[in-house]
């Protein structure tokens, strides 16, 4: 691999068309923090609520190195980019590519979009719609079961306005600390005529007293392009000067793509 740094430009409709796809799965990241133990559907979703609205003070800046993957039948071999990242409230995010590898011609253009796709919507209103919050979305709670290796409640969500920035699917909330471990679904509208709806699996870990992004992935069928998957880990996070922490990523589940069907 080989170290650049280069301005992004993105051209042709092909690029358009996975970088809208794959927009949303980076666009989403985020963190949770402590709140006491409730147990009812209200008291949960009043938890989720407190720690979206903490986050948004409590991570005033932070950077993490990350991982991009991208798959696609048209492409010789799986194009990678390991990415630094730099965020700020006042000035969002500002991304670094420190290498790249197999990302010839269109894959290189594409993930270069991604990046440039997270940074703005990081300076938009849109950045609100990745909130868990009665504001964006309906719940209802459908049971709890133990997810890699946490007693978890899990709860179905519902977006109460069409937006590609919210999912209709499912969260997942570790019954201990009652922060978000798991959260899967299809964006609630579709992205464009060629992308349609892809399902978005988000993965999150502990570091620290925060909950934050680890792995996510996003799947699609996008019309002229075909089956296309965009996988994001997180290697480490600097949450202040100085203090680094690494994600034990190997830890979390393989990410189960056999059923899911892109639409």
């Amino acid at each position: 691999m080989q170290m650049i740094r280069r301005s992004y430009r993105h051209r042709n409709v092909s690029m358009m068309v996975i970088g809208t796809v794959l927009l949303p799965v980076a666009s989403l990241f985020g963190a949770s923090v402590p709140v006491s133990a409730p147990k009812s559907l209200g008291q949960i979703v009043a938890a989720l609520e407190q720690t979206e609205q903490r986050k948004q003070y409590d991570l005033q800046a932070y950077s993490s190195i990350r991982r991009y993957v991208l798959k696609n039948e048209r492409f010789n071999q799986d194009a990678e980019m390991i990415v630094k990242m730099d965020f700020t409230s006042q000035k969002g995010k500002h991304f670094e590519i420190l290498s790249e590898h197999g990302t010839e011609g269109l894959s290189h253009h594409l993930l270069r979009k991604v990046l440039d796709g997270e940074a703005e919507t990081s300076r938009t209103q849109a950045k609100e719609y990745s909130m868990v919050t009665p504001k964006n979305y309906d719940f209802r709670l459908l049971g709890s079961e133990i997810h890699s290796g946490h007693p978890c409640y899990m709860l179905e969500i519902k977006p109460k306005i069409k937006s590609k920035y919210l999912l209709d699917g499912k969260i997942w909330v570790d019954s201990g600390d009652f922060q978000l471990v798991r959260m899967e679904g299809r964006t609630a509208a579709s992205l464009s005529f060629w992308a349609g709806k892809p399902y978005l699996v988000f993965d999150f870990q502990k570091v620290g007293d925060f909950w934050l992004a680890a792995r996510n992935q996003a799947i699609t069928n996008a019309r002229f392009i075909g089956p296309t998957q965009l996988t994001i880990e997180v290697q480490g996070y600097e949450l202040r000067p100085g203090h680094h922490e690494k994600l034990a990523l190997e830890k979390l589940p393989r990410l189960r793509t056999m059923g899911i069907v892109a639409e």
